[in-house]
């Protein structure tokens, strides 16, 4: 995290443990497909230097708040739009050195689960034929109704299981990834 100096501590402590990053650099703000960019240089030298691959996190929050619009709009829209959208993307990606991204995009509305699902194959495609991975963060146990990931898994390199927001502040206290519900989806994957 860019605005909490431990993180790049802690990441300089680690980096021999850990072979991927995932900074919080990238954001979608409008349904244009306009990026908001809050990259750190230290991360991307650190990161070449360690061997590690660095992974920026694309999402649509905006501040504290989802932006699903920003995400439907782009999906649902003209394809030159999407293009330049993509090609954004991909000069951050080649600025930092990045072995890809990570999509985490949330509350889309599920209407939109075709042309989501065409939008990220589309992607998936361009940032291929740069030699750069997509990954896509899924959470378990909940409805993924917006996108189709059985369309998805031959593109796509990864699935990134969100194992955590297992409480809320509504429930007692508790951890935010049991070992429990971990196990479980290991044992799902098996099947």
């Amino acid at each position: 995290m860019n605005d909490d100096p431990d993180s790049y501590a802690s990441l300089q402590q680690h980096a021999a443990q850990i072979t991927h990053v995932c900074p919080e650099w990238m954001t979608v703000i409008d349904g244009m497909g306009n990026l908001q960019i809050d990259s750190d240089s230290r991360v991307s030298k650190l990161a070449a230097t360690k061997g590690i691959a660095l992974m920026p996190l694309l999402t649509n929050l905006v501040g504290d708040t989802w932006q699903p619009e920003a995400v439907e709009n782009l999906a649902h829209g003209p394809p030159k739009r999407q293009d330049r959208f993509i090609e954004n993307v991909l000069s951050v990606l080649r600025n930092a050195k990045a072995a890809g991204v990570v999509i985490d995009w949330q509350q889309i509305d599920p209407a939109y689960k075709k042309d989501l699902t065409g939008f990220i194959d589309k992607f998936a495609d361009a940032l291929h034929d740069d030699n750069k991975e997509l990954w896509l963060c899924v959470q378990p146990g909940q409805e993924l109704d917006y996108v189709d990931i059985d369309a998805l898994s031959d593109n796509l390199d990864r699935f990134v299981a969100m194992l955590f927001d297992e409480t809320s502040e509504t429930d007692p206290p508790g951890p935010l990834a049991s070992r429990d519900r971990q196990l479980r989806i290991r044992l799902a994957d098996r099947r």
